[in-house]
């Protein structure tokens, strides 16, 4: 790639991630321009949450929605899981002669007309690693991978603002999700009653209700002529099943 086409290349990204607020869909548009101007195949980009160290791909391109949740490493597990864990790129001249390349997205059935080169860099956030962007193309033996890795390494430097912010939502998605599960794990546990008569779900519906109405500081069962009426028939019909 000439000087000239790598100027341009930088620019175009720039310009989608100035001009693009959603995160994604920033970070789709930067994969389409490396797959127009560095005859990329695939691209992914993956991040790593450290709740529970693992590594999924975030933002592809050549990929179908299967295969990437199919694309899920360990720390350190693979080459993206190499390159995350250490910080450090690797280039590949030939995939096919990697022992360490997993294709767990199972999209890179190698043709025998056609081989190909693997780049992945990693995205930091100041010394932090949080994840990678990689891209697929085909070998050839006059592209120097050296200068790909180069470029990319920049791209990777270009995109981090949009990854870290993704990352964050991510995690902070993931801890509400935690905070609801023990917020009904507790409610469950609260008002579980056993070993009595009258175990079901409405009457669960009736225990949790007199509750309420203890906490608000009215009687559980209500001496106004019309609420008393609606309590009686409620619990009635709890009573029932």
């Amino acid at each position: 790639m000439k000087r000239i086409e790598e100027t341009t290349l930088l620019y175009e990204i720039s310009k989608a991630l100035n001009e693009n607020l959603d995160l994604k869909k920033s970070l789709y548009r930067v994969l389409e321009i490396l797959s127009e101007s560095m005859d990329m195949i695939r691209g992914t980009i993956t991040i790593l949450n450290p709740l529970r160290n693992e590594i999924s791909i975030e933002v592809a391109h050549g990929l179908s929605k299967t295969a990437m949740h199919k694309g899920k490493y360990k720390l350190g597990e693979g080459i993206t899981g190499r390159v995350i864990q250490t910080g450090n790129a690797v280039v590949i001249s030939k995939i096919s002669q990697e022992p360490m390349f997993l294709d767990r997205t199972k999209s890179r059935k190698v043709k025998q007309d056609q081989e190909l080169s693997f780049i992945c860099v990693p995205i930091k956030k100041g010394t932090q690693v949080i994840g990678a962007v990689s891209v697929d193309k085909p070998y050839s033996e006059v592209y120097p991978l050296k200068n790909g890795k180069k470029i990319m390494s920049v791209v990777a430097a270009m995109i981090a603002t949009q990854v870290i912010n993704l990352e964050r939502i991510n995690l902070e998605k993931e801890q509400l999700k935690k905070e609801n599960t023990r917020l009904r794990n507790e409610l469950e546990k609260r008002y579980r009653i056993n070993n009595i008569i009258g175990n079901s779900n409405k009457m669960r519906e009736v225990y949790q209700f007199n509750s309420l109405q203890q906490q608000s500081g009215k009687s559980p069962f209500c001496e106004d002529k019309l609420c008393g009426t609606s309590d009686q028939s409620y619990r009635k019909r709890a009573f029932r099943t």
